[in-house]
């Protein structure tokens, strides 16, 4: 009997014990989930060459799952290349966005944006790695979302102290006194550009292209012009005041008229690394490049000046990565797997120190971040001091209203003699 019963134990275990290796080598048999990867970092830039270090390893950690990545050098090539896909009714697996918002508004019109909801409340640990900002600007009103940034857009404007300093523009104790209003912003430019004059200095008090004015000037002006200003930099629906619009223009003329014109927002930074401009209107990021500059210990971060004395700063979760939906439910679960995996801790921190960029999630620890990367931490830490918090023009501006203003400010071209034919455009009720 007893041997009965053991010859009986043992075919059942020998029956689990050839299921299990049945299932395991089914599941060693299975190919990998392949996913189709457009992204903005493939040029020759150590942030760039950082990045893909970061996807190169999820691919090693997971090998479950291969990234066929679609490099381009700019995350404009990577958009217009997702648009003109979406136009034939497709679309990668994974974009990156990198704050161009209209891909996620395009793909979500398609209905091919996956809706990332649920996966998040799926996942209450995931969750907490989100910052709440995300939700706020991305959650649409069918409590749905199609898109979530690894980084936050953090953008002020930097300064050479030195040449602050010498221009006289510092208290009794030699520190620089920044400009609290946009009126005091423009007298320290007048005082900027005398210094210039009257030492015969070989350099200007800005190198301005497009990116500087159109992205970051034009919106930052608008949000001081009281509260219209600042609701409707914030709401494309309110309508501008014409007031607020011509002091905006005119004080952006006026910048202008100081300012070197370069090509792109490279020779803009360049100019600045090389102590040839006083002023560049850039992001936190910006650090990451600064930080090489033999100036580097004279080059400072502040926040805009606003509404009666109070500081500004963007502090925005622009449009990150867009998934595609998916019939297939675990080509859908390798997508989110990639999301989580970028705005894990680790990635995070790694991209915090070693490409200048904010973190959007929201429990790295910053005292770390100071510590081993000081530019870019006191420059961060800085704009999280501002009264008002603004997000990016395009985080909050259909591409229509945006293009009226890329029509009107261009090139030292300031509109200031059209402003209401700019006005009438930028208040149409089909922008």
């Amino acid at each position: 009997m007893r041997k009965k019963v053991f010859d009986t134990l043992t075919a059942v275990l020998i029956c689990i014990s050839l299921l299990s290796l049945s299932a395991c080598q089914n599941k060693a048999s299975q190919p990998p989930v392949e996913l189709t990867f457009m992204h903005g970092w493939g040029g020759t830039q150590k942030t760039h060459t950082v990045m893909t270090e970061i996807y190169n390893d999820f691919t090693e950690k997971n090998p479950d799952i291969v990234i066929n990545s679609i490099a381009y050098s700019t995350a404009y090539e990577t958009v217009k290349n997702g648009n003109d896909m979406l136009a034939v009714g497709k679309m990668p697996d994974i974009i990156s966005t990198n704050g161009l918002s209209y891909f996620e508004k395009n793909a979500q019109r398609s209905g091919m944006a996956l809706d990332l909801m649920p996966y998040i409340k799926a996942d209450p640990e995931w969750e907490k790695d989100i910052s709440p900002a995300v939700f706020d600007t991305w959650s649409t009103s069918s409590g749905k979302i199609h898109t979530i940034p690894d980084v936050l857009e953090v953008a002020g404007y930097w300064y050479n102290e030195n040449y602050f300093k010498e221009a006289g523009i510092s208290d009794a104790q030699g520190n620089v006194q920044l400009p609290q209003t946009w009126s005091e912003f423009m007298e320290t430019v007048e005082q900027l550009q005398a210094w210039i004059d009257s030492s015969e200095q070989n350099l200007s008090v800005f190198a301005l292209e497009d990116t500087q004015t159109i992205e970051f000037l034009f919106l930052a002006r608008l949000a001081g012009e009281g509260r219209n200003g600042l609701r409707a930099s914030q709401n494309p629906y309110i309508k501008i005041h014409k007031e607020a619009l011509m002091h905006t223009l005119s004080d952006i003329e006026i910048i202008g008229s100081h300012a070197s014109w370069v090509d792109n927002i490279e020779n803009a930074r360049q100019y600045f690394q090389n102590g040839k401009s006083i002023i560049y209107f850039n992001g936190v990021w910006e650090s990451e490049e600064l930080k090489n500059s033999p100036l580097s210990a004279q080059l400072k971060y502040a926040n805009y000046p606003a509404i009666d004395g109070q500081s500004l700063s963007y502090i925005s979760p622009s449009s990150g990565y867009v998934l595609a939906a998916q019939e297939d439910e675990g080509k859908a679960e390798a997508e989110v797997r990639f999301l989580k995996y970028m705005l894990s801790e680790e990635v995070q921190t790694k991209m915090a120190i070693e490409t200048g960029q904010a973190p959007a999630n929201p429990n790295i620890d910053m005292e770390q971040v100071i510590q081993e990367y000081p530019l870019f931490g006191n420059a961060i830490q800085q704009a999280y001091t501002a009264d008002i918090q603004l997000k990016t023009i395009y985080s909050v501006w259909p591409e229509a209203k945006i293009d009226v203003v890329k029509q009107y400010l261009n090139q030292n071209t300031w509109a200031v003699d059209q402003v209401d034919e700019m006005l009438t455009a930028l208040n149409s009720g089909d922008k």
